[in-house]
């Protein structure tokens, strides 16, 4: 599937969960502002109201639809295999970008198949203060 495909159904997904058009141009203002869906991952909802047309009811509907994506964004026989660093670099590369630290979970099944990914922790520019049981509650369900 390639960017275009992911972006374009992210798109209609973000117009479903906001009640909007898929012309819409709150959705348009949205996506110009953030054209991938990496660059949303850590987007705070005072970001988001910043944004004309964005209420902070629509800014909380959107921050829920990215907190469950990043709970599970792989689906179907697509799950990406971890054989070593590499392999969780080329998953996790948009981190390189961010402006903040950020500590995630990945679960792994039994074949190393990545079956979670969970932001336990949001830090700042070079620390993220984490606690160990907050790193399992996620993989215990």
């Amino acid at each position: 599937m390639t960017m275009h495909n992911i972006n374009q159904q992210f798109r209609e997904l973000l117009c479903t969960t906001l009640c909007e058009d898929t012309e819409s141009y709150l959705v348009e203002r949205l996506m110009q502002k953030y054209p991938y869906i990496h660059l949303l991952m850590s987007v705070t909802e005072q970001d988001l109201v910043k944004i004309d047309g964005i209420t902070p009811g629509k800014a909380r509907q959107i921050l829920a639809l990215l907190r469950l994506l990043s709970l599970n964004p792989f689906h179907g026989e697509d799950l990406p295999i971890i054989h070593g660093p590499d392999d969780v670099f080329r998953l996790m590369g948009w981190l390189q970008y961010a402006d903040r630290e950020h500590f995630i979970v990945l679960g792994l099944s039994t074949k190393n198949q990545v079956l979670l990914q969970e932001t336990v922790s949001i830090g700042t520019l070079n620390s993220s203060v984490v606690h160990p049981r907050e790193c399992g509650s996620s993989t215990e369900s």
